[in-house]
């Protein structure tokens, strides 16, 4: 992978690997999401609890954050060009599909809803970013729905909003530099309570931080 070299970084290692991070919001027998924020790269692998599995702590599956939680890891910074977001609501059985996948109910306007009413920030000790609002972000970024139909719970159903592209990431103007010891976080803010179609069901969201990492030689 050819990048340009940043200052002081003769003689470094460059890797072309991605920065990630999971959270979920659990099903309620409400249909709405309060108001509230969903702050990233927080826990490491191995703390907290795992979104992708709701049990458990997190897995090299939900995060790739090593060291102490949102702190960038001693002796490494990492170069952020884009970023990938992804929402998934995870019908985990058949009931939930069942109510998921009724006509005058479908996530689809509840994941609309999602993408409209929130806000994507970054936050360290020296700056702050406002990254806009995920509904502008390019299509084809990975929203879905996936699990159990209404008809049978031993059939699959996929709905999403086009498949994942190289082309479909939040490209950043200027790129953002976390250096080795530096605290932050990326953060999804919900302006307002959310009211959904129906009760609501697990959500699972996702950051990709694209870019590279820089490491000692």
């Amino acid at each position: 992978m050819a990048v340009r070299q940043l200052p002081g970084t003769a003689g470094s290692r460059f890797t072309d690997e991605p920065l990630f991070d999971s959270a979920r919001i659990a099903a309620t027998s409400a249909s709405a999401i309060s108001a509230q924020q969903i702050d990233f790269f927080q826990t490491t692998y191995g703390q907290g609890t795992s979104a992708v599995y709701n049990t458990g702590s997190k897995t090299q599956t939900d995060t790739n954050l090593e060291g102490t939680g949102g702190v960038i890891p001693n002796k490494a910074a990492f170069v952020c060009k884009s970023i990938s977001f992804f929402i998934g609501f995870t019908l985990e059985n058949a009931t939930e599909a069942g109510r998921g996948f009724n006509a005058s109910a479908a996530p689809v306007g509840d994941l609309a809803a999602i993408l409209r009413g929130t806000d994507f920030y970054f936050r360290s000790q020296v700056e702050e970013q406002f990254l806009g609002v995920p509904w502008g972000w390019p299509t084809g970024g990975g929203a879905f729905i996936t699990g159990p139909n209404n008809l049978s719970s031993n059939s699959a159903v996929v709905m999403h909003n086009g498949e994942p592209t190289t082309t479909a990431v939040r490209k950043l103007q200027k790129r953002l530099i976390l250096p080795a010891g530096l605290s932050f976080r990326f953060s999804l803010y919900f302006r307002q309570t959310l009211t959904f179609a129906t009760a609501s069901l697990p959500v699972l969201f996702v950051t990709y931080l694209r870019g590279y990492w820089i490491k000692p030689a």
